[in-house]
This record gives C-alpha cells, sequence and structure tokens, in this order.
C-alpha cells in the first residue's frame, strides 16, 4: 500500500510513465478521492486502496455565500478539558443556534477560562504589555482555575492579579497602579489576591521585584542612554544590597537611584517631578527618598563619580527642588 503524500505525488507527476496495458505515456493519473490510480486513455486500474494523507477539507459554506473552505479541526488547547476538540458552529446565522452550540460544547471550567483569556487579552492591550508576558498570564490562570483554591472570587481581580505576577517574572514589570486603573479594582483586594494566588496554587514561584528590574521602563521614560541606565541599574542593586530604603517599593528605590545617577551625569539632568512621572509616583515620593540618601550620598556614588563633582551637582538644595 502506498501513501499518497505531497512528495510522492510530486514524485509522480515528475516522472514519465506508460501504461501497461495501452502502452500510453503520460495518462495515469492519481485519483486522491477513491484512493486509486487509473489510466486516462484505457480505464485500467493501476494501484488501489492508496492513501491521501495531504489536507482534508470540509465545505460548509451555503450556496448563497459561496465555497468556505475550512480546515478539518482545530489546535490541540491542553489548558481546556476537553482539549479543545469540539464542534463551533460561527457565522451570521442562527445566532439561538449558535450560543446553544457553545453553551453545550463546553463546561463550567472551560467556560471561565476562556472568559478568563479574553479578559486577560484585553487587559494586556489596554495596560500594554508583552506577548510574554500575555501568555504567561493566560497558563497561570488557566492553573489558578484548575486548582480551584480561589473559586468565588471575582474573575477581573485573578486576571489581574495573574497579570501582575506574569510581569513580575519578565524583566519589564507593570507598575501596580496601571493594572489598577485598567481592571478598576482597589489595591486591597488586587494584593489579597495576588497573596492568596502565589500562597495556594504557586507557592514556589518567585516574584520578588527588585528595585534593577524597574530602572528601564524608567529610563526609557526618560530617554536615558544605556550607559546611564547600567549605572542607574548598579546603584539601584547597590541601595537593596545595603538596606537604605528598606520597606520602601521598588519602583521608589529605582527612582531615588535614577535621581541620583542623573545628576551627576551633566546633560542628563531630571527634576523629582519628571522621574515621578516616568516612575508613576508622587514627586514628594522620590524626594522623601533621596533625603534619606543624601548623608549617604558620597559612599553610594563614589564608583561613579568624584566627591568634588558629587559636591557639586548633589547638594542640600537638590531637597528642595
Amino acid at each position: 500500500m502506498n501513501v499518497l503524500t505531497p512528495e510522492y505525488l510530486k514524485y509522480i507527476r515528475e516522472m514519465e510513465e506508460l501504461c501497461p496495458d495501452c502502452k500510453s505515456r503520460n495518462t495515469i493519473f492519481s485519483n486522491e478521492t477513491n484512493g486509486t490510480r487509473v489510466c486516462k486513455a484505457c480505464g485500467s486500474v493501476q494501484e488501489i486502496n492508496m492513501i491521501d494523507e495531504t489536507s482534508e477539507w470540509r465545505n460548509f459554506g451555503s450556496e448563497s455565500s459561496g465555497p468556505d473552505m475550512n480546515r478539518v479541526g482545530g489546535p490541540v488547547n491542553s489548558n481546556l478539558d476537553s482539549s479543545g476538540i469540539s464542534t463551533v458552529i460561527t457565522g451570521q446565522g442562527d445566532q439561538k443556534l449558535i450560543s446553544s452550540s457553545n453553551r453545550i460544547s463546553s463546561n463550567a471550567k472551560d467556560k471561565n477560562k476562556m472568559k478568563g483569556w479574553a479578559a486577560i487579552k484585553d487587559l494586556c492591550q489596554q495596560i500594554h504589555v508583552s506577548k510574554q508576558v500575555q501568555q504567561e498570564s493566560t497558563e497561570l490562570f488557566s492553573l489558578v482555575e484548575d486548582n480551584e483554591k480561589l473559586k468565588g472570587k471575582k474573575l477581573i481581580l485573578k486576571v489581574a492579579s495573574c497579570i501582575m505576577i506574569a510581569s513580575r517574572k519578565s524583566q519589564l514589570p507593570k507598575n501596580m497602579k496601571d493594572i489598577l486603573k485598567g481592571a478598576d479594582i482597589s489595591k486591597k483586594e488586587l494584593s489579597r489576591c495576588y497573596r492568596l494566588i502565589l500562597r495556594k496554587v504557586c507557592p514556589k514561584l518567585k516574584t520578588h521585584l527588585k528595585p534593577s528590574q524597574c530602572i528601564t521602563q524608567i529610563a526609557s521614560s526618560l530617554s536615558l542612554s544605556g550607559e546611564i541606565e547600567d549605572k542607574c541599574k548598579q546603584v539601584a542593586e547597590y541601595l537593596r544590597e545595603k538596606e537604605y530604603l528598606t520597606g520602601r517599593s521598588p519602583f521608589t528605590i529605582a527612582g531615588a537611584a535614577v535621581y541620583m545617577v542623573a545628576q551627576v551625569c551633566g546633560t542628563h539632568k531630571k527634576s523629582f517631578r519628571e522621574i515621578a512621572l516616568a516612575a508613576k509616583l508622587a514627586d514628594v515620593t522620590i524626594k522623601n527618598a533621596f533625603k534619606i540618601l543624601y548623608n549617604d550620598r558620597f559612599e553610594i556614588l563614589s564608583k561613579h563619580a568624584s566627591k568634588e563633582h558629587i559636591e557639586k551637582h548633589i547638594t542640600s538644595n537638590s531637597t528642595c527642588q
């Protein structure tokens, strides 16, 4: 038994064949529908029971709308209980039939997953996160639904928490204020759901946000050069290791580091307000953090500028800007 693979069919087309019965050349053709090879001249069957492994199509389009060729089947989705193997009715026909089919073809858990995936896609587009974060959020949401530890929680809370966790795992974390604004929820609700997912669903997942990871977002908004950005990351990591701003958020530490480095880099000077807008913080937050670091500014910036240079550009007047 031969298999009608695309390579085999190409070989047959390129090969000059001779019919053994009528001795005609190039008259044998393959009939994929019946699985046979027949001579056009004399009608003799040369091969039978051939398997066609080329693309299989089914045409369910109406006569009025013309042909509507669709590939049979769809990709298997391991996140759904049915693995995504089901019949889906689409188009502009009877909406009641479409709604009934969608209601019958999936169970409650699958419906919640699909609603959550749609909400994740919408929120990710609204707050401008990467495709990688969106994919990781979708997988985490599926894990949360399968675990059933957060059963009864609002869908938008689980969606926002999954996006926040996925963004913190990436190198470009998203500010919590952006997520809160896009999802229209309170910080208290988001924090509670966020901790529940980490504790009950994925306790081994590490999502501790480092100040150096926040530098990229701030530096991009301020159009800082790569060299200045690297210096800011070094200062931010130094502040974290030495525990200068214990209890402050990573974005606050990152904002203070950017301010200190920018002041000693001449043309890249930035005000408290400019950095606060880039970090999505209040300018007084960064100003108060800098006041704490002011007495240790020489030690913090010793690797990036001389003492005279630091004294010249970062003085007590800076705290009054």
